[in-house]
């Protein structure tokens, strides 16, 4: 199966540099198709895939073989182990309680410090030109950037307080249609349900991160540990639409935060247990489960 990168359009103005990635669900749905169509190897190629990438598909039965291409060569691509990053430093730690005053949450990935309101990111720690750690608010490189010059960096906790009330005005089931309550829902849904474990058969759950760095416009499975009604180790992971890399994401967070055999819990909205995602849940070498909540799941408490 060949797998192409897609064009990526730029803003003329927009100087950061974009890393060329593969369109998500590249992963998952070769599987999926592989399995529909009885397929005994499946081999991938494509022109950018990484160590991370082969070490994902490692978790399913039959892992599929990933070949780079390299000018004229393929390349296979071999599993590279998952190196966690660096934990903020003592400077950046500082701003944990001004975020927490303004009533958002502090959740560290990829080793940045965030600021979140239901699981949509409002701020994050970022070092300036002097590599001095500043909390920029917004939701957003752009909007960070316009946050910036309408209230400057001396009135950081009025704007931050400003976009915690924002979101939370809009962040609920009766609100209408609005990027605050659309964006990063599968983050929301794991606020909602570290809320009320009960609704996934869970005791307790605390948030994590997962392997793979969140964006804001990329679905990423939002991932939790606890433990079960049972007593034991449980890995749940939340996803909200169509995303059939999840699965690989998921029992690779699972292999980080517990063990490659402790229970794993895909959590998707009723109607997103599509058939594809159940059978490759069941690919998995240790295989997962699939609990749905309810669709106006938006509407269910979270305890703000």
């Amino acid at each position: 199966m060949l797998v192409d990168s897609p064009k990526i359009e730029r803003d003329p103005l927009d100087l950061d540099p974009v890393a060329v990635e593969l369109p998500r669900g590249w992963l998952g749905g070769s599987i999926a198709w592989a399995i529909r169509q009885d397929v005994a190897h499946l081999h991938i190629v494509t022109d950018v895939a990484n160590g991370g990438d082969a070490r994902r598909s490692k978790w399913f039965r039959d892992p599929p073989t990933i070949w780079r291409v390299e000018g004229r060569e393929a390349v296979q691509v071999r599993s590279l182990s998952y190196e966690p990053p660096e934990p903020p430093d003592a400077v950046t730690e500082l701003f944990r309680e001004v975020i927490e005053a303004a009533g958002a949450d502090v959740v560290v990935e990829g080793g940045t410090m965030r600021a979140e309101v239901l699981g949509l990111e409002v701020a994050r720690v970022i070092c300036d030109a002097d590599g001095i750690p500043q909390l920029a608010v917004g939701v957003g490189r752009h909007d960070r950037l316009a946050q910036a010059m309408l209230y400057g960096t001396d009135d950081v906790d009025v704007s931050l307080r400003t976009a915690v009330a924002s979101v939370l005005d809009r962040r609920h089931g009766d609100a209408g249609s609005h990027p605050a309550n659309q964006l990063a829902a599968q983050r929301w849904l794991r606020a909602v349900v570290v809320h009320d474990p009960r609704l996934v058969g869970a005791r307790q759950l605390r948030p994590v991160t997962g392997t793979v760095e969140p964006r804001l416009k990329r679905q990423t499975p939002a991932i939790a540990v606890g433990t079960s009604d049972d007593g034991a180790p449980v890995v749940v992971a939340t996803s909200v639409g169509v995303d059939l890399d999840a699965l690989g994401d998921a029992a690779d967070a699972r292999a980080v935060h517990a063990d490659a055999t402790t229970s794993l819990v895909l959590v998707v909205p009723e109607g997103d247990d599509f058939p594809a995602v159940r059978e490759l849940a069941a690919r998995l070498v240790v295989p997962a489960s699939v609990v749905t909540v309810p669709r106006g799941w938006r509407s269910l408490p979270t305890g703000r």
